[in-house]
Parts: C-alpha cells; structure tokens; sequence
C-alpha cells in the first residue's frame, strides 16, 4: 500500500477510535489511534533525550538532522513496523530515521498487510541554541568556573521556543581563548571537559548541523547581569540565533566530583 493509501486510511480511522487512557506509559508515547504506544529509542548517547542511552518519552520536538528510532510493541503476535511515509521530512537512516527539515510529520506503525495500526505526529524544529549542563543540573546558557577548575558537561539543543529536542546530532568543540578555558572532547559527542585557568571570560563553542553556537563562561567572577545597560565585555551567548537565557551555572560552589556525573569521564 502507498503512503498516500495509508494517509487516506488513517484519516478513516481517526474517526473510530479513540486514545486508550488506561496504560503505564507517558501520555505522549500513545499512538493517536488508542491501539498502544510508541517507544522512542536513542541511537547513541548524543541524543540528550536519553540519560541512559536506550528508550525515552517521547520528545517534545525533534532537532532537524537528529537520528533516532521507533518502534510499536505488541504483546503478541507479528510485531508492527514504525515507518516514516513523508520521506521530505523524513527518511530510514541505518537502524533508525534522520529529520530532513522543520514541521509536522507522521510516524506509522503497520502490521504485515501494510495496514495502519496506529500512528503519532511528531514535530521537527531547527536547533537556536545548545546549552550545557553538569550531572543532574539543568542545563544552561552561561557557566562560573573557579579559576583552575575541570568541569565535564553535556550538551542539549533547544529550539528557538525553549523547547528542548530529541534526536542524536554529531557536535564539535572549540574554546574562543585557549588560554582561558581549554576544551577535551572526544570527535563527534555532546560530552566536552572544560579546564579554566586565571579570572577571564571566554566562549565554549559548539558546530551542530552545521550552525555554530556559543556558552559564555566566567573563570573567578561573575557574568554581568542579562539587564545591564552595556554590554562592554560580555562574551557572545549564541553566536547565530542570538538568543539569551536567564540562567546561569556557578559551578564554584559543587565539587568536582559532584559536578562531573554523566560528563566525559
């Protein structure tokens, strides 16, 4: 059966059921039918949908180049396929799917006749900002280091609404002032270690999807404040969206060991 067939049967059947409330699972994992849910899976450990690498919730929105995959369990019987049936938005990608561009589209699960079981409409959204977070914290846009302190941090995309998006997306590092905030990072991963040295400011730099952003970090001080009149000093906080967030980390006042969780080992 072709996309358009399934599309067309599935507006059908929209109209006959409705969603099962009844179940364990996160309201946005059940399928739009009310046949079952949805699992959403990490392909690696960049998605920062996943803390542990393996199934989530459902993202709010997934990143625009993000990679990730689906899959509908039955409790018995054949299991249904997760198919992507607008390949413009998204297209099969190894073991999983690669978002191709911004909007609503729709992941189907279908049995072996082709035929629609269920279904859940996602959206796509470009990354406007990535932030940073240490273990458990949420993440943020400006970091505090003690002067000579090593942090290990993770990165997370969001969109240019604050929405945080799923998907793995491959990162590369860099520091605006080696001198003032080195970087360690292993090619392609969303883990970085920053290591400061004396009282400065500097940018953690991050390429993802071929669009450039940027953290402000403070060695031994702290940033001014996102009110002030003047700007004068004030590293870049999103080199191309240009978007601010109210928030900062101090990382001064946690240990190293505390700080570290989850980040580059």
């Amino acid at each position: 059966m072709r996309p358009q067939t399934l599309l067309a049967a599935v507006g059908v059947s929209l109209l006959l059921h409705g969603c099962d409330e009844n179940d364990d699972f996160d309201a946005r994992d059940r399928g739009e039918l009310g046949n079952g849910h949805f699992v959403y899976e990490c392909l690696n450990d960049t998605d920062s949908a996943c803390a542990d690498g393996g199934t989530a919730t459902l993202p709010q929105a997934m990143a625009v180049g993000g990679r990730f995959a689906m899959r509908f369990p039955v409790v018995s019987g054949a299991q249904p396929t997760v198919i992507a049936p607008a390949p413009s938005f998204v297209r099969p990608a190894g073991a999983g799917f690669e978002v191709l561009r911004e909007g609503q589209f729709v992941m189907l699960a279908v049995n072996g006749n082709t035929e629609v079981v269920d279904l859940k409409h996602l959206r796509a959204a470009n990354t406007a900002e990535v932030r940073v977070q240490a273990g458990n914290q949420p993440p943020v846009a400006r970091l505090v280091l003690a002067e000579g302190q090593t942090l290990s941090l993770l990165a997370a995309p969001f969109d240019r609404d604050g929405v945080k998006l799923g998907g793995a997306l491959v990162y590369t590092w860099r520091s605006s002032d080696a001198s003032c905030v080195s970087v360690d990072s292993l090619a392609q991963l969303n883990r970085v270690t920053v290591r400061a040295s004396g009282a400065c400011v500097a940018s953690l730099i991050t390429e993802v999807a071929g669009t450039v952003f940027s953290v402000a970090v403070q060695v031994g001080g702290v940033l001014p404040d996102a009110g002030a009149g003047s700007d004068a000093g004030r590293p870049p906080i999103n080199l191309d969206a240009g978007s601010v967030v109210e928030g900062t980390l101090d990382a001064r006042v946690a240990s190293n060991d505390s700080a570290v969780d989850g980040g580059v080992q």
